[in-house]
């Protein structure tokens, strides 16, 4: 996806790592079941007062 955008994989890392810290997550795995439904899992779930985009 990156590269679709010109972004160098540096950058993408520096926006992952940004977005992780919001969600309170470590991995792309967990973004990954996060957007794919896993969402009730405690150790997946967002911080407190975030939204989800959409919401």
């Amino acid at each position: 996806m990156g590269a679709r955008l010109f972004l160098s994989p540096r950058r993408v890392e520096h926006h992952l790592h940004k977005v992780f810290t919001k969600l309170d997550i470590t991995s792309r795995e967990h973004l990954d079941r996060m957007h794919f439904g896993a969402r009730d899992s405690p150790s997946l779930r967002a911080k407190p007062g975030l939204r989800r985009v959409g919401d």
